[in-house]
This record gives C-alpha cells, sequence and structure tokens, in this order.
C-alpha cells in the first residue's frame, strides 16, 4: 500500500506542476483538467494512507514521500508543450491500474480495502480515457 500512497503522491504533484506550468492556446481547459487531476489524486493518496492507519499499519510518510520525490525526477519537467504532461501522467495512470490489478489480488486484504482499490481504478479508468482524447 505504501507503493501506491506514493504513485499517488508522484501523481498529485506532477499533475499539480503541470497545471500550474501548462501554458498555450488550451491553457484555460489544460489547467482545469489538471486541477482535476491533482485533486483526484491527492483524495486517493489521503484515502489509502487513511486505510493503512484505520486497519493497524504504521505508513511511513517519509519513505512514501521520498519513492514520491524518486520517481518525479524521471519525468520531464517543463517540457516545451502541454500534451508531453498529459502523456506523461497517461504513463502514470497506466502504472496505477498495474498496481491496482497487483493489489487486489493481494491475499489478506479486506473487502472495504479492495472496494476502496476499485474505486480508484475506475476514477482512472476515465482518467486514462480523457487523456488519450486529450493527447490527439
Amino acid at each position: 500500500m505504501e507503493q501506491l500512497a506514493a504513485l499517488l503522491k508522484s501523481l498529485n504533484i506532477y499533475a499539480h506542476n503541470a497545471h500550474n506550468l501548462c501554458k498555450g492556446s488550451l491553457f484555460f481547459a489544460d489547467h482545469a483538467f489538471l486541477a482535476d487531476l491533482y485533486d483526484q489524486a491527492d483524495g486517493h493518496y489521503d484515502d489509502v494512507v487513511e486505510r493503512m492507519i484505520g486497519s493497524g499499519q504504521t505508513p511511513d510518510l517519509v519513505k512514501i514521500n521520498a519513492l514520491a520525490v524518486e520517481a518525479l525526477k524521471t519525468y520531464p519537467q517543463n517540457p516545451p508543450e502541454n500534451k508531453i504532461y498529459f502523456q506523461t501522467i497517461l504513463t502514470m495512470e497506466k502504472d496505477l491500474g498495474i498496481m491496482i490489478e497487483q493489489l487486489v489480488k493481494s491475499p489478506g486484504m479486506s473487502e472495504g480495502t479492495k472496494q476502496m482499490i476499485g474505486n480508484i481504478a475506475d476514477v482512472t479508468e476515465v482518467n486514462k480515457y480523457k487523456l488519450q482524447q486529450r493527447i490527439k
């Protein structure tokens, strides 16, 4: 679950940075869409961390944030066009989907946690579609 939290945190930060740095003729639409993406990622991150705590785990928030920062270093920063932000976020959303598929197969996961993760998967599938449309 810490890996999931780290990916959500890096998605939140990257989308927020893209929101702040986007430019061009689609600025207003991109700016609003990116705000939705970083808000969603932030909410999902919070849900995952709170679920970990509620289930008796003690999440290592320093480790989670360090993993998020390391991931961020691998993504393009301040690219020449907004499309690159969306391509990067699409990759992150795909990674999120893969991670979720692996997590729900983990033994010992409660049905409530599976449902929470399923809700994240539902949102990420919609986001992937929207991102693909924006990239076209």
